[in-house]
């Protein structure tokens, strides 16, 4: 019994150090990923962050052949029947429904899987007129139009022999993803000026940001989880949730974690690994009060 709750104690004492070890030791950003590319989003089930089905106002905002990149391949919601696959989409959690065999829902001839993809996050401009094809079909319909000179894209990631952008332009979100042949590289170059993708944080250093969040949240899950089962004790478990108002990208902790600071060291281990992603970029990370922020830094030079 003493031995029992020597151990208990001291898993308790150590707790804090162990937590922050255990989440930046485990996390890693990959330098691939795996999309599925919604050929037709109309035709699928697709629920919301909050496993609601998509509104018709969100729904259109999938144009077709717009990639997602795959977070979870098979999940289990919150009703514990219906199964998915767990999705990321400008910075938004979505769920591609799924039948009770794991086979996505009107998926056939509709949804196409890449996998091992090349993350590439360029920021890249034309240099010349008409010389990159840029189809908004997967794959690349050969009657595509072509970009104009000093247009700008970025680069989301690379599959075979073709990469998939997005326009950098301010356009809405149904007309901004396309893809381009592999060879287009040819005909543009990296952009060495704050462009608006700068500015307002390119998609794929968003997504790299928050998938650094989700995998803290799903290791909070895994640790807790085995800090109860050794402990006895009860810890409700951590999670960071995004704050949907307000400048720049924001996240906060569930109660009590957002006062305690109980979880002081991992965040500050988190926020250090954000700010190597942002460098380099007009963008700051921070943590205050229970609240992670990234937020445009006034005096980055231009």
């Amino acid at each position: 019994m003493h031995h029992i709750f020597f151990n208990k104690i001291s898993f308790i004492r150590i707790f804090p150090a162990c937590l922050s070890v255990f989440i930046f030791c485990s996390v890693a950003f990959p330098k691939t990923a795996d999309f599925i590319v919604l050929l037709s989003p109309k035709a699928l089930t697709i629920y919301n962050q909050y496993e609601q089905p998509l509104s018709a106002a969100e729904k259109s905002q999938l144009s077709p052949c717009v990639p997602m990149q795959i977070m979870q391949a098979d999940v289990t919601l919150g009703d514990q029947i219906t199964r998915a696959m767990q999705c990321n989409f400008e910075l938004k959690t979505m769920y591609v429904i799924k039948d009770e065999q794991g086979e996505i829902i009107n998926g056939k001839g509709n949804v196409q899987i890449l996998k091992a993809c090349t993350l590439i996050g360029d920021t890249v401009e034309m240099v010349k007129d008409g010389a990159v094809l840029f189809s908004q079909q997967f794959p690349i319909a050969p009657s595509s139009g072509r970009l104009k000179k000093g247009e700008t894209l970025a680069v989301l990631f690379r599959s075979g022999n073709t990469y998939a952008v997005r326009f950098d332009r301010d356009q809405p979100a149904s007309a901004r993803y396309g893809w381009c042949p592999a060879i287009s590289q040819v005909a543009w170059r990296k952009s060495r000026t704050i462009s608006v993708v700068d500015t307002t944080l390119a998609p794929l250093v968003r997504d790299e940001l928050n998938a650094w969040i989700e995998r803290a949240n799903d290791l909070y899950i895994k640790f807790f989880s085995e800090f109860n089962r050794a402990t006895g004790m009860q810890k409700s478990i951590p999670a960071w949730k995004p704050v949907t108002n307000g400048p720049g990208l924001r996240w906060t902790l569930n109660a009590p974690y957002d006062r305690t600071g109980e979880l002081n060291e991992s965040t500050e281990r988190l926020v250090e690994e954000m700010r190597d992603v942002l460098i380099g970029k007009p963008f700051l990370a921070g943590y205050e009060n229970g609240e992670l922020k990234v937020t445009p830094n006034g005096n980055h030079p231009n």
